[in-house]
């Protein structure tokens, strides 16, 4: 059953069974393609650990408490019981004391219960500009997932332009099918009034009906290529597989290219592969530089208040202020080799760099010479059509003059055909290149 689906673009709502233009399966595109969902929320990752990196350049706070119950008490002093001299008051009668006071035994117990509370609080004062490249870090993070994120949208998009191309250029076809196949009917008929007038003969006939059949045949394969091409199409653009699909565009003659030389200014700055690797060097510079850091002393201070209560010993509280500095004697020498492999890895960077943008602009000029031979190649098959149809026009002046036989009427509705089916490849791929040279220059 025919099924209507309501899609939201940004210029409003479209019916997906309505026909589609060439700008509504873009929108289509950017709004359902995997890719681009998932480097989305690539985006929102690394906008979320840039918000948490910027938390490092603030204090640290922290707070703890301990509750211990030991099983015995942590502090047990007993006294045993005996008689002690009464002291009269002079010291010699201490060593012969007569009278005689008792004392019991005794014991004390404590500490077997405590409670700790703490909070403090720890700001880095210099950790060797590690926060600080940290921060810078997680801020071109966000740049290249936002890069990489237009990187997916350019390329669902370049699919989309060349499946809807596709189904452009087998339209054409199989109008230019239809016009072949009314050629043929047209010479069939000539062919048996010719027979029934005793000027033409069964073989006539035959070579007559033969051609028809290829043409059924060609029009299974193209119907076929046709279904194909509307399913692959459905599916990119995330319309459910029983939805009726038109394209509301058709192949226009394509427009001489010169005009859009002057587009190659500027056209490796606005590449984002050369951007993405732009900031893939800065990001091993910023490494680089933390790699350095990390042999560098790290100075923080700070302050805590601690509550205490232990049993036996009353609640006490507490407030203190410290300061902290660290240096990495041992883990310089190992620092100097991993700063040493960091700096290559950022040279590395560079060199790509310079090679990528060499190969891009190899690519552009590649992409502009053929945008240019898909005009060349177009004009040329305008006159190849034009030629056939004269052709064509002259064959059934002669058959029907009756010096033309039906195989050389034939040939020339076949060379035709071939004709006008090349002139709609030749318009698809002139398309095709025309959109290939925008993403070469980074022309949206």
């Amino acid at each position: 059953m025919r099924k209507s689906i309501l899609v939201l673009l940004g210029s409003g709502l479209v019916w997906a069974e309505s026909p589609l233009t060439l700008d509504q399966c873009r929108k289509l595109a950017i709004g359902s393609n995997a890719d681009i969902v998932q480097a989305r929320l690539e985006t929102e990752s690394a906008e979320q650990t840039r918000k948490s990196a910027f938390t490092n350049f603030f204090p640290q706070i922290s707070a703890g408490a301990v509750a211990m119950a030991a099983r015995d008490p942590l502090m047990d002093i007993r006294t045993p019981g005996g008689n002690l001299p009464v002291f009269d008051g002079n010291p010699a009668n201490l060593a012969t004391a007569t009278q005689f006071a008792y004392m019991p035994s005794g014991g004390m117990s404590m500490a077997d219960k405590s409670n700790v509370l703490l909070v403090s609080a720890v700001q880095p004062v210099f950790a060797g500009g590690r926060v600080v490249y940290g921060n810078r870090l997680a801020s071109l993070g966000v740049r290249i997932a936002q890069d990489r994120e237009s990187l997916a949208r350019r390329d669902a998009v370049a699919k989309t332009e060349d499946k809807y191309w596709n189904m452009l250029e087998l339209a054409g076809k199989r109008r230019a099918l239809d016009a072949y196949d009314s050629l043929l009917e047209a010479l069939a008929r000539q062919v048996r009034d010719a027979r029934a007038a005793g000027v033409a003969n069964d073989n006539d006939l035959l070579k007559v009906a033969l051609k028809r059949g290829e043409s059924r045949v060609d029009r299974g394969r193209l119907e076929s290529g046709m279904r194909l091409s509307a399913l692959d199409l459905r599916r990119h653009l995330g319309l459910a597989e029983d939805t009726a699909i038109s394209l509301a565009d058709s192949l226009g003659a394509p427009e001489d290219p010169a005009s859009l030389g002057n587009q190659r200014e500027g056209a490796l700055e606005r590449r984002v592969e050369i951007r993405l690797l732009e900031r893939a060097v800065e990001a091993e510079q910023i490494q680089a530089s933390m790699k350095a850091g990390t042999m560098l002393p790290t100075v923080s201070v700070g302050a805590a208040l601690v509550r205490t209560d232990v049993e036996g010993m009353g609640a006490s509280s507490n407030a203190m202020a410290f300061a902290m500095a660290s240096v990495p004697l041992t883990g310089i020498w190992s620092g100097a080799h991993d700063l040493a492999a960091q700096r290559a890895k950022a040279r590395l960077a560079q060199v790509r760099l310079a090679e990528t943008k060499r190969l891009v602009a190899l690519g552009v000029a590649k992409d502009w010479d053929d945008l240019v031979i898909a005009y060349r190649a177009w004009v040329v098959s305008q006159d190849a059509v034009f030629q056939a149809e004269t052709n064509l026009k002259t064959e059934e002046e002669r058959f029907r003059g009756g010096v033309s036989t039906v195989s050389d009427l034939l040939e020339a509705q076949v060379m035709l055909q071939q004709a006008r089916s090349q002139r709609i490849d030749r318009i698809g791929e002139y398309w095709s290149a025309r959109e290939a040279w925008r993403r070469a220059v980074a022309r949206d």
